[in-house]
């Protein structure tokens, strides 16, 4: 009987609203027999909400504090010391045999975890801090987030097995000092293995793009190409640009045109993703995007910026076509693919071998259950006690 603790700064209640739940997300390859998560924030769900993403295991959920979760995380570096013996009494309690965490805050109490312990720490890494960092102007979130990145820095040498969830990450952790790296992408679409087959076009073309709409990923380029084409956008996703994104469509008179749908569930998603012609997006982060892994296993031609800040390996190829971020270029793009079936067959394939090549979601989640298993099979070693970092 095994049983994992995974801490999350995610509101769960968020997730199960909006359906954005994988099947086993927390569990990949059903490795454990009870899913204890620990968020860090004030939300609680009913776990029968979220079941689908702990698999076959019995689900557990918890909270690390209550009150305003912005007063919380303002003050963690007084606080952090108390919220790690919480967790540490809480995973004394339930008999964890692993922690999964994340990079930041969660990091850090996984680290205290498993140095208290002795049980084996698997720490996800999903973004670059410092280039995050870099893109912050003066003022709270720039101190914040330099909290953080001391959080990853204490997190990152002590965890047993840093997973990073794309190829570029691998720098930015060793300069964190990760001893362990494994690449392992994120799991897409389980519930979807069919590509797209028909690319003729629907009457009128449609096109689709999908992510968060934030600073780094506001599609403005895109959006201003449908000026002057003879084709549909819908843009599936929210966050703090989306009103900027809305109010700059109808300043272009564009709203035939473009069509705002802030949230789906990820399995309608993957089942309706290879509806569209095309899939296009616009993102200034130095990773690829988990909508753009599903779009090329779902054999969409896919239209995608080159201006990232670092070279990106999962976006440097022919399964792609890479665009200058300006009206011209994805206007260039979108009209030779959309007047070309067989370049939007040949590229939609090229993007399903790749995808099927690197991150098959199979393969993505039996990576993650491997590291699972090997850890629980070596015998975890009893570490010395610590302090919050300074």
């Amino acid at each position: 009987m095994a049983t994992l603790l995974f801490i999350l700064a995610d509101r769960l209640s968020l997730l199960a609203d909006k359906g954005e739940m994988t099947a086993r997300y927390y569990n990949p390859g059903d490795v454990f027999d009870d899913v204890h998560l620990l968020t860090t924030s004030n939300d609680l769900v009913d776990p029968a909400r979220i079941a689908i993403t702990a698999g076959r295991a019995r689900l557990h959920v918890h909270r690390l504090w209550q009150g305003d979760d912005r007063v919380n995380m303002a003050l963690s570096p007084v606080l952090a010391g108390r919220w790690a013996r919480r967790a540490i009494d809480l995973a004394r309690r339930i008999d964890i045999d692993a922690v999964r965490t994340g990079d930041r805050v969660t990091g850090y109490l996984g680290a205290r975890i498993s140095e208290e312990i002795g049980v084996p720490h698997v720490l996800s890494l999903h973004a670059d801090r410092e280039d995050h960092l870099q893109r912050l102007g003066q003022g709270p979130h720039r101190w914040l987030m330099k909290w953080e990145l001391r959080y990853a820095r204490y997190a990152m040498p002590r965890a047993d097995t840093v997973i990073a969830v794309y190829e570029s990450l691998r720098t930015y952790a060793a300069a964190c000092g990760a001893r362990n790296v494994e690449v392992v992408y994120n799991a897409i679409c389980p519930t979807r293995e069919t590509a797209k087959q028909d690319y003729g076009l629907a009457a009128p073309p449609r096109v689709v793009s999908v992510g968060r709409q934030i600073r780094g990923k506001e599609p403005l380029a895109l959006i201003r190409a449908f000026q002057d084409l003879d084709a549909r956008l819908v843009l599936i996703g929210d966050g703090e640009a989306h009103q900027d994104l809305r109010r700059l469509v109808e300043q272009l008179k564009l709203e035939e045109k473009v069509e705002f749908i802030e949230s789906m569930a990820n399995e309608q998603l993957c089942e309706t993703l290879t509806d569209y012609d095309l899939f296009a997006v616009h993102n200034a982060y130095p990773g690829i995007p988990k909508t753009v892994m599903e779009a090329l296993w779902l054999g969409l031609p896919v239209v995608i910026n080159r201006d990232q800040v670092r070279p990106v390996p999962e976006l440097s190829g022919e399964w792609l076509d890479r665009v200058d971020n300006t009206v011209e270029g994805y206007q260039g793009s979108l009209r030779r693919l959309l007047g070309d079936a067989q370049a939007r067959a040949e590229l939609g394939q090229r993007g399903r071998a790749y995808a099927e090549a690197t991150f098959a979601p199979r393969q993505a989640e039996e990576r993650q259950a491997d590291v699972y298993r090997r850890l629980l099979a070596s015998s975890p070693q009893e570490g010395d006690t610590a302090t919050c970092p300074s």
